[in-house]
């Protein structure tokens, strides 16, 4: 099995709404090119984010993220 360009990357990814989104697929092939990804969410975006991280290959941690929250913002960075 080859590595993915990805191997070993950490990515971080916002939008991911519906799976017809360019974001999830953005995060589907970043997990299949070896990145271990996140996702984020913000009110009733989190619940939806949290709903189609299930349909990835891997599931990833998804955060809450509102960018003017302070303790948001800490949280990603732990």
């Amino acid at each position: 099995m080859s590595m993915g360009i990805l191997e070993g990357k950490k990515i971080l990814v916002t939008g991911v709404l519906t799976d017809d989104s360019i974001a999830f697929g953005m995060a589907k092939h970043a997990q299949e090119q070896g990145a271990e990804i996140a996702l984020t969410g913000f009110g009733r975006g989190l619940r939806l984010t949290q709903r189609i991280a299930k349909k990835l290959p891997s599931i990833p941690e998804v955060y809450e993220l509102d960018i003017t929250n302070k303790e948001h913002q800490e949280a990603l960075q732990n």
